[in-house]
């Protein structure tokens, strides 16, 4: 009886120890609020209850994907949104929008970029007038922040659109963008655009079969960028893109997971995106809470009244699988020549004339590929 006793108790002590790994092994590493569409500062609910919620949890990060500024004088609302979140400090980062490239086009993202970094700790991506830009989180986890609008621009009225980037043609966007995610592997890659790459928005019929702006969604330009990066991301793993173009909440996971969050001023309807998806109309914000195991798990809120409340829950990425490190042999390591038999050892244990002829290894120099 008292065997059975302790091996009772060792079973207890055992599976509370196993419990208590388990929690840790689950311990939230980041929580990312997503965001958009914040440039009507008579409105600031949605990005106030972000700052709120997010003094709640352990390293935060804040993404406002895009349209954070009027279409022409930019000051006053960006101060006034910088006053709101300046809690999240450098873990508060911005990407241009439709908004943020009118009137001046790239000259406007310039300006913008300035008046951030000027006026705060907040970051702005991509930086320094390119298309693409990565941004370390941790070893674990990267963001590949790409300027949507910057793809879309009409480059016939922006002369000197690629003066300071040596992405200088859209072919070598894509080449890049795939670059980036190669560079990645084996980590959570997560892909801040501004415009989406799926969506179920409701749009005005001519918006919806001919696109006769790029701001539509089926414009050919955007079929383009938005077939185009959907391609290179099915051929990878743990890649999530994260927009907020479209003003309502969206889950979408069709073999590349997507989430939409740009409800924080007026919204737009949006339809039934169906089993597996999330839709909603409501004003709200996205949060993505990655784990220390890897594990990814998506969260759609409503705002309302001065609270929010959780509306969608999912896991988007399992975690717990083992990490893939890729490394390669650096170029300044390889020695000039190489010398190598054509037979083996036993093929050419010959003397004389044979061996001569047959046996001796061949040199030659190294080529970097």
């Amino acid at each position: 009886m008292m065997k059975i006793l302790k091996l009772l108790k060792t079973w207890f002590v055992l599976s509370i120890f196993l419990l208590v790994l388990k929690g840790l092994s689950q311990e939230i590493e980041k929580s990312i609020y997503i965001t958009a569409n914040t440039w009507d500062i008579s409105n600031t609910e949605v990005l106030s209850q972000i700052a709120k919620d997010s003094k709640s949890v352990q390293n935060p990060m804040l993404l406002i994907l895009g349209n954070a500024t009027p279409k022409k004088a930019f000051g006053n609302a960006l101060d006034k949104q910088l006053q709101i979140i300046k809690g999240f400090k450098k873990d508060a980062i911005f990407l241009p929008g439709n908004h943020e490239w009118s009137n001046k086009g790239h000259r406007r993202v310039k300006d913008i970029e300035k008046h951030i970094k000027k006026n705060s700790k907040a970051r702005f991506y991509p930086h320094n007038g390119e298309p693409i830009r990565h941004y370390e989180i941790n070893e674990n986890m990267v963001m590949i922040t790409v300027d949507s609008q910057w793809f879309l621009e009409d480059w016939n009225k922006d002369t000197y659109i690629n003066q300071e980037t040596e992405i200088h043609n859209r072919t070598l966007f894509f080449l890049e963008f795939e670059n980036q995610i190669k560079k990645a592997q084996g980590k959570i890659k997560i892909i801040p655009i501004h415009h989406p790459i799926k969506t179920y928005t409701r749009q005005v019929l001519i918006g919806n079969t001919a696109g006769p702006t790029v701001q539509d969604y089926q414009n050919k330009q955007y079929r383009v960028l938005r077939n185009r990066l959907k391609t290179i991301a099915r051929q990878n793993e743990d890649i999530i893109f994260v927009s907020g173009h479209d003003k309502n909440l969206q889950y979408i996971n069709n073999r590349v997971p997507h989430l939409v969050s740009g409800a924080a001023g007026t919204t737009k309807n949006v339809k039934d995106g169906g089993d597996g998806n999330f839709t909603t109309s409501k004003n709200g914000y996205a949060r993505l809470g990655i784990n220390t195991d890897g594990k990814v798990t998506a969260h759609l809120l409503t705002v309302q009244n001065g609270g929010s409340k959780s509306v969608f829950n999912t896991t988007v990425l399992e975690g717990g699988k083992p990490k893939t490190n890729t490394s390669f042999t650096s170029r300044d390591t390889f020695p000039k020549t190489l010398s190598a038999s054509i037979y083996t050892k036993a093929d050419t244990d010959k003397n004389g004339f044979y061996k001569t002829l047959w046996g001796n290894p061949i040199e030659n120099s190294t080529v970097n590929l």
